[in-house]
């Protein structure tokens, strides 16, 4: 395809991204309400989970988007914080326990596109709540580690079927509540998809310790 893509707006990481799989920036016109164009091809919106039918695209722009960053603002191991929505309640005793493990604490929004990826592009464990920043796993190495946060209100795997693709091991962790009459939701309504978790830091504390020490063993026996 060698036309013209209409975007929605200027915007910095749409930029740049496109710019990275190789389209000029002469190439993007912004969308306005008189836009006229002869030809219109429609890209549908592709769901996680008909992958497997677009492997190729999916593969070609996560190397690209691999390829475009630069340098590392993380480390092996990344906590992804989250403000405003789906807060850790006991988030001082997440970062005690994360810390003790060597991770570094990172807050996305305040970060570019492309030091959001390199943030990841070498890590080994990716770790916070549900939310968009956690859809960096897409950039994540083969065989790295993703522990995801749910509120019981709000359990939603959305990512479970890129993981697959690149072989990423996944851990949801759920907090518990000792209640026969919690309102699960599965598929996203307003209240719960915003709601707020207690993370169970003893058993993070567990997963963390168990999935360190699986890392060295299968190190060691390389």
């Amino acid at each position: 395809f060698g036309g013209m893509y209409i975007i929605p707006k200027k915007i910095r990481f749409i930029v740049e991204s496109m710019v990275a799989m190789g389209v000029s920036q002469a190439r993007l016109a912004v969308y306005q309400p008189d836009t006229i164009a002869k030809n219109v091809i429609v890209f549908e919106k592709t769901p996680f989970t008909s992958l497997q039918h677009h492997s190729d695209a999916f593969f070609y722009v996560r190397a690209k988007m691999r390829a475009a960053s630069h340098g590392s603002c993380g480390g092996k191991r990344i906590y992804c914080h989250r403000e405003h929505t789906r807060r850790v309640r006991n988030l001082e005793a997440v970062c005690e326990v994360c810390a003790q493990y060597g991770f570094t604490f990172l807050d996305f929004e305040k970060l570019t596109f492309f030091e959001q990826v390199a943030a990841v592009a070498n890590a080994e464990i990716l770790v916070g709540p549900h939310g968009a920043g956690m859809l960096h796993a897409w950039f994540m190495p083969k065989n790295a580690t993703v522990i995801e946060f749910f509120s019981p209100e709000y359990v939603n795997y959305t990512m479970l079927p890129f993981i697959k693709f690149i072989n990423i091991n996944y851990i949801p962790l759920v907090e518990y509540r000792n209640s026969d009459k919690l309102p699960l939701d599965l598929c996203g309504a307003e209240r719960g998809c915003k709601a707020d978790m207690t993370v169970p830091v003893e058993m993070l504390d567990a997963i963390l310790r168990n999935t360190i020490e699986n890392r060295v063993d299968r190190s060691d026996n390389s």
